[in-house]
Parts: structure tokens; C-alpha cells; sequence
């Protein structure tokens, strides 16, 4: 007769929401300033005659350092708690910000706002995920989409408190009371905590915890053996750059990512200079999307759930989806029209954010179940050298035909032609 061992189990809630109402807070304060980037930096770039090369290389490389704090994540989380790094990157975040608040140079921003605020993003960007997805099995594309929904609150407020600010303050001011703003995010890094202290009590089989058991004394004597390269390449999870499928899937995202992340640098000037919006017609616009982005996350589960599609597929037709209404957007010249399409993508964009984790969290679970916080990783350290790369190149091309509608062509087409790496490698496996 088999004996039973107590083993601890993933709550899938309980104080998982908690975690999750912490990680909606820190995205609120946190990575919903990319999208109001232009609107709180505007007037200070025009005053230091800034070109949009360099505004882009402020954005571009936050975005690379971004990336590089993300792959250390892990590594850093083995000697240091979760709560512990959370409040420092929320702290380092606001710092940087508030710093910016007093550089009168392009070389000085890119100190203080791409270095510090991009490391603190970076920081962030993965601890607020694994943090989510740790409490979470069943319910993890909802827990996901809901922390996440922070970002899109903050998309709503943040324009109009710029826009508050804006009346009152000068651009200089403005980004220091921002930055102080920013510091309430360590309210919500507060409350993570370790998911082992409200793991379930479970009853497993003796032989199951048995064969664990050995798993692990067989992984330590691995890991003594292995070599100084080996044991970066498991802390890192490099062995995860040796999946064709898992690189393609990389690739194809970071390429859509550098469009996205160009297309929420340019949008408010988009606004005002093509559309001929003024600025508070522009920050509405912004909150617009955010709005329908925001309700997006709420209610999408439900529409994919009827579809019963994958990730990837949702990701191929909301890409395109989104490049339609972007590129319909450059034609219309009425705030009515531009309304109504601006609520269209924000709904959209956000179903093409959440299935970008899904995707990976969809192949790791198939293929790599203990590689997610790695894959996230690199998914960022893949997406920060392409906004870096393809960034530069649109800020040259902007320079060069000096219309923004261009750039949103230009990045359509980065996005959509991608795709046909992933038909052809559905054709292969077919094949074989």
C-alpha cells in the first residue's frame, strides 16, 4: 500500500490577488509613463531644440537598458527578495525622473531617465510578472490581464494630471512632481510577498516525492560539475536560445514591440502637427485608448474563450487588426472620427499586449515549465536591441521625410511582414 507525503500547492488566489492589486499599482505609476512620454517631455525637448533622432535615442535606449536589467533579474532575486527589488526599482524609477527634472542636455536626460528609470523598468517589467503568475496556475491569463490592467489606468489619469500640471507649472516642474508621484508605487511593492508562505497543504503519492527527491540530488550534482559558462547559461536560461520555435517567436514580438514602442513615442505629436488636434484634443485621444484598452482586458477573456484560438493566432490577426486601424487613423482629419478609431485600437492593442505574455508563457509551459522568468528575460534583452536598432532607423526616416503618417506606414510594415516567418515555419512543421 502507497503512503502520502505532505507537499505544499500553488494557492491559484487568495493572497495571489493581492499581489496582483501591488503589481497593478506599480504599472499604474510606472510603465504607463512610456505613453505619456512626448505629452511631459514636449515642451522641455522644443526648449533645448531637441531633434527627433535624439528624442528617439532617449526612448530608444531606456528601452535597451530596460532589457539588460531584465535578463539580471533572476540572478538578482537569488540573493534578494522579491519585495526587497521591487521597492528599490520603484525608488531608482523615481529618482531618475526626478533627476531629469533639473538636465538642461540630451547626454544628461539619457543619464538620468534612460539609465536609472530604464533599469527600474526593467526591474519591474519581470518581478511584477513572476510575481503574478507565481500565485497563479488555472487563473493566470486573468491574473496577468488584470496587474496589467494598471498600465492602462495610469494611461487614463497621467495625461490629465500633465495636462493639470501643464497650467500651472513649467516642463522643468512638471516632471519633478511626476517624479515624486512615481514613488507611490513602493505602496504596492510593499505588499508582494514570497508565494511559499501561502502555498496549500496537498497529499501526494510516496513514490511521486520520491522521484523528486532524486531529481534534485541529481540536478546538484550536475551543477557542481558543470562549468563556469554551464552555470550562466542555467542561471541566465540560454539554453532556451537553442529553440528555433522560441527564437522565431522572439523575433517576430521584438519586431512588433520597436513598432509599438515607436508608435507610442510619435502618436501626441501625430495628433497635433498631422491631425492638427490641439492639446488637450490630444490627451483625450490618449486617454481614449487607454480607456477601451483598459476595458479590453476585462472582457477579451470572454471573446477568445468563444473563438478558442492560441496565443499565436490571436497574436497574428490582432497585429494586423491594429495595423489597418493605425494606418486608417493617418487619414482622418475630423476629432470625432479620430475618437472612434482611437477606442478601436485601444481595444485591439490590448489583446495583442496580454497574448505576447501568453505566447511565451503558452511555449514555456508546453516545452520549458521552469524557464518562464528566464524567457521573459530574454524576451526584454531581444526587444531592447531591436527598439534600439529599428528605433534609430525610424527617427533617420522621420528626419528624412519629416511626416509622421510615414513612420506609422513604416511600422506597419515591419510588424505584418514578420509574420510570414511564422507561416513558414508552420509550413515546415506541417511538413514534417
Amino acid at each position: 500500500m502507497l503512503e502520502s507525503q505532505t507537499i505544499f500547492e500553488v494557492p491559484n488566489g487568495g493572497y495571489g490577488w493581492v499581489i496582483v492589486f501591488g503589481a497593478l499599482l506599480i504599472n499604474m505609476l510606472n510603465r504607463a509613463l512610456y505613453s505619456v512620454f512626448g505629452l511631459l517631455f514636449g515642451s522641455f525637448f522644443n526648449s533645448i531644440g531637441a531633434s527627433p533622432t535624439e528624442i528617439a535615442l532617449v526612448m530608444n535606449l531606456t528601452s535597451f537598458f530596460e532589457s539588460i536589467a531584465s535578463i539580471l533579474t533572476g540572478a538578482v532575486l537569488k540573493f534578494f527578495t522579491i519585495r526587497q527589488v521591487s521597492v528599490t526599482a520603484c525608488i531608482l524609477t523615481s529618482f531618475g525622473l526626478t533627476l531629469s527634472a533639473f538636465t538642461v542636455h540630451i547626454y544628461q536626460i539619457i543619464l538620468s531617465f534612460s539609465l536609472l528609470v530604464g533599469i527600474g523598468f526593467g526591474l519591474l517589467n519581470n518581478i511584477t510578472i513572476v510575481a503574478v503568475t507565481s500565485y497563479f496556475t488555472t487563473n493566470k491569463s486573468r491574473a496577468i490581464s488584470f496587474s496589467s490592467a494598471g498600465t492602462e489606468i495610469g494611461q487614463i489619469i497621467l495625461p490629465q494630471i500633465i495636462k493639470l500640471l501643464s497650467k500651472h507649472f513649467d516642463a522643468n516642474v512638471s516632471i519633478m512632481i511626476m517624479g515624486c508621484l512615481l514613488l507611490n508605487g513602493v505602496i504596492g511593492a510593499l505588499l508582494f510577498q514570497a508565494v511559499e508562505k501561502h502555498m496549500k497543504l496537498e497529499c501526494i503519492n510516496e513514490n511521486h516525492a520520491l522521484i523528486s527527491k532524486s531529481n534534485e540530488i541529481k540536478t546538484g550534482e550536475n551543477l557542481k560539475e558543470a562549468s563556469l559558462w554551464k552555470k550562466c547559461k542555467d542561471i541566465l536560461d540560454l539554453q532556451l536560445l537553442q529553440d528555433t520555435r522560441f527564437v522565431i517567436l522572439i523575433i517576430i514580438l521584438a519586431c512588433n514591440y520597436a513598432a509599438s514602442m515607436d508608435c507610442l513615442l510619435i502618436f501626441p505629436f501625430l495628433l497635433i502637427e498631422t491631425a492638427k488636434l490641439d492639446q488637450n484634443q490630444s490627451a483625450t485621444c490618449l486617454s481614449v485608448i487607454a480607456t477601451f484598452d483598459l476595458i479590453s482586458r476585462f472582457t477579451f477573456h470572454f471573446l477568445i474563450d468563444w473563438m478558442n484560438l492560441s496565443s499565436r493566432q490571436i497574436l497574428v490577426v490582432g497585429i494586423i487588426v491594429v495595423g489597418i486601424i493605425k494606418t486608417y487613423l493617418t487619414f482622418l482629419t475630423t476629432y470625432e472620427s479620430i475618437l472612434i478609431a482611437c477606442s478601436i485600437y485601444g481595444y485591439v492593442r490590448a489583446i495583442v499586449t496580454v497574448n505576447k505574455i501568453l505566447a511565451i508563457s503558452e511555449h514555456c509551459t508546453k516545452y520549458y515549465p521552469s524557464r518562464f522568468a528566464g524567457a521573459l528575460g530574454l524576451k526584454l534583452v531581444f526587444f531592447g536591441i531591436f527598439v534600439v536598432i529599428f528605433g534609430q532607423l525610424f527617427g533617420l526616416f522621420r528626419d528624412y521625410v519629416s511626416d509622421f503618417s510615414y513612420s506609422i506606414y513604416l511600422e506597419n510594415i515591419l510588424s505584418v511582414s514578420v509574420l510570414f516567418i511564422w507561416f513558414i515555419e508552420y509550413l515546415y512543421h506541417l511538413r514534417h
